[in-house]
């Protein structure tokens, strides 16, 4: 937290800020809103994004048309 409060840290983060969401968020904002974050929500998203499953498998190259 302390390396963000850094004048060129503060002017790079208010730059971003505007233009990705065209408003400035505080340090404090920020820190609320990752607190508001819970498991659930986690899982919900995870669950949205990740809606198939995929398999892999590693094994030798000889083995391959047996």
């Amino acid at each position: 937290m302390l390396s963000l409060e850094s004048t060129n840290s503060r002017m790079s983060r208010n730059g971003k800020n505007e233009l990705m969401l065209g408003e400035h968020r505080s340090l404090d904002d920020i820190i609320i809103k990752i607190d508001e974050v819970t498991e659930d929500t986690v899982n919900e998203l995870a669950n949205q994004i990740f809606t198939k499953h995929s398999l892999s498998l590693v094994s030798p190259l000889e083995n391959w048309d047996k």
